[in-house]
Formats: C-alpha cells, sequence, structure tokens
C-alpha cells in the first residue's frame, strides 16, 4: 500500500511538472503582455517599411523609412516611442492563446512588426485580429483584438524628410572635401551603428559614367549634425 501511494504521488509530480508549461501559456495569455522599452522596432506593411534603433547616449531612436520611389532617415525623441508602446500595450485586448500553425497560416497576409525589448515580440496585424509570437526561449502564440500602429509609421516617415534633406546637405559638403559631386551618386541604403559617435552611416552608389568603377562611398553623421541641418 505504502508503495502504491509513492507511485500515486509521484504520478501526480510527474504529470504536474509536464502541464507547467502549459499552466504558464494560460496564465501569461490571461495576465496579458506588457511591451517594455523598445530596443529595435521594424514595421513593413503594404508600400512603406520603417525600421526604428535606440540610440543610447541621448535617448533617442534612429527611423530608417523605405518605400519603392524613397528612403529617409530621421531622428526622434523616446517620447514618440513611448506613446507607440502605451498604445500597443492599452489596445492588446481579449488575449487568447493561439497556435504556430494559425501564425504562420496568416503570415503574408497582414502587416508586420517586429519588436525586440530583450525579448522579442512578432505581430501580424491583419483586419479582424493581431497575431502575435513571442520569443523567450520557447515560441508562445496568441491573438488580440486588432491593432493599428500602421498611421504612426507613416508620421515617422513623414517627418524624417526634412533631416533626410539635413543628412544630404551634410552629405554634399564631405563629397566637396573629397572633390566629388554627390550628384554623380544616389543614396544606396542607410546603416546604424548605435555604439558610435556618429551612427548614422549614409551609403551611396556610383551613378556617372559606366566608364569608371567606384566603390560606394559612406558618409557618417552624428545626432547633433542631423538634428541642426534639418531644423529647417
Amino acid at each position: 500500500m505504502a508503495l502504491g501511494r509513492r507511485s500515486h504521488l509521484l504520478l501526480i509530480i510527474m504529470l504536474a511538472v509536464a502541464a507547467s508549461g502549459g499552466i504558464w501559456l494560460l496564465y501569461k495569455s490571461r495576465s496579458g503582455i506588457r511591451l517594455g522599452t523598445a530596443l529595435f522596432i521594424r514595421y513593413t506593411g503594404g508600400y512603406l517599411e520603417v525600421n526604428l534603433t535606440h540610440y543610447a547616449p541621448d535617448d533617442s531612436y534612429i527611423a530608417v523609412g523605405r518605400t519603392e520611389e524613397q528612403m529617409r532617415v530621421g531622428v526622434f525623441p523616446s517620447a514618440t516611442v513611448r506613446d507607440l508602446i502605451d498604445s500597443l500595450n492599452a489596445n492588446i485586448t481579449n488575449l487568447r492563446g493561439a497556435s504556430e500553425e494559425e501564425f504562420e497560416r496568416d503570415s503574408g497576409l497582414g502587416h508586420n512588426l517586429f519588436i525586440s525589448d530583450g525579448d522579442t515580440y512578432e505581430f501580424l496585424l491583419l483586419p479582424n485580429v493581431s497575431l502575435i509570437r513571442v520569443a523567450s526561449g520557447e515560441s508562445a502564440y496568441y491573438a488580440s483584438d486588432p491593432l493599428n500602429p500602421i498611421p504612426t509609421f507613416w508620421e515617422i516617415f513623414r517627418y524624417s524628410l526634412n533631416h533626410t534633406d539635413g543628412a544630404m546637405e551634410i552629405s554634399a559638403l564631405r563629397f566637396k572635401e573629397m572633390r566629388e559631386w554627390l550628384e554623380k551618386y544616389s543614396l544606396k541604403g542607410v546603416d546604424i551603428n548605435p555604439s558610435s559617435e556618429r551612427p548614422i552611416i549614409l551609403i551611396f552608389k556610383w551613378t556617372g559614367c559606366g566608364c569608371r568603377i567606384v566603390e560606394d562611398k559612406r558618409i557618417e553623421v552624428s545626432i547633433g549634425e542631423i538634428l541642426e541641418a534639418g531644423s529647417g
């Protein structure tokens, strides 16, 4: 009889351990998802892609936005991203568990939002629901009432125009120092180096005479420079 009781107790313990993951997911689903300070954000959808990278030295965010026709770079105060995160936290409602199959089945149908705050959150933004994949160790999947942060990213792209113009003015001066002409190049891309004093790196490709092979030019710009040049 004593052996039977021990076996029964052991079985209960094993079942509890096996179920602990499901219990945690159920608790997480009921208690909600709370996003923290974002280190990196990427939005892709429709014709627009926007990346936001946290720049710790002055607690700002560097935005790089792209459409099929344009590329823009801008600098935004942390309050801009904090408002976005607060809005998402407030509107992640009626949270329920979802499955990996549901997430993968609908991927590509909606807009996509990726947020890293130490953990990573992937949002699939659909008209009637938002699906969320949380990666902290093992992935967990949820569904929420629909979220719509899309206008915020279009606003970020729109307000980046002045800073982009300022960055191009700075680049033109740097090209003259190299005895080159910016008009013979086009903006190919923007890299961000958060550990640099000049974290914004503008990459230009040669569009002049095809008779020359010219390497890409890289212009490094500081936050202060771009804010000053783009303040007009």
